[in-house]
């Protein structure tokens, strides 16, 4: 088995309209493990499908992500979170962070997770989205962070309060 991933800047417009209407009409019919639908997302550029998603909402008037509407499955799941990673991953962490202690008691295996398993650089990324947002939750992500970075005690945790 061999993957393969175009990448690089360009677009191929005639791909871009046409696989946007490849993903809709696949999604239209719930189809989400069609191999074409898998095919886009595993070998087009992250440039290439960022003009393909854009072309989705333009012609048809709702972002890709948007496939959660009915009855969760665990694969459409999966495809939305990579669609998701795809637009910006960074964004996608920041949100599992926000979320992991939104709630009564905390989701510490997500939060463990996206800490331990992110580059420095995109922890610091992450920490100034976590900056630029408005409200309490932001002074209890970052105090998790601190609770956090006593327990691992790592330059990956400290890059977080720096």
């Amino acid at each position: 088995m061999t993957a393969f991933r175009y990448e690089g800047d360009e677009i191929n417009a005639r791909l871009v309209d046409s696989e946007a209407d490849i993903l809709h009409d696949a999604i239209k019919d719930k189809e989400y493990n069609h191999e074409d639908f898998i095919r886009i997302l595993t070998t087009r550029s992250r440039t290439q499908l960022m003009a393909t998603f854009k072309r989705y909402r333009d012609d048809h008037g709702n972002s890709i992500t948007r496939i959660h509407n009915e009855p969760a499955e665990e694969f459409k799941t999966i495809l939305r979170t990579a669609i998701r990673c795809i637009y910006n991953h960074k964004k996608f962490y920041e949100k599992i962070l926000r979320n992991s202690i939104r709630k009564f008691g905390t989701d510490e295996d997500a939060l463990t997770r996206v800490i331990v398993t992110r580059a420095e650089k995109d922890l610091n990324d992450i920490k100034e989205l976590i900056s630029a947002r408005k409200g309490g939750l932001n002074f209890v992500l970052l105090l998790a962070f601190q609770c956090f970075q006593s327990q691992f005690n790592s330059d990956l945790c400290s890059t977080f309060f720096l």
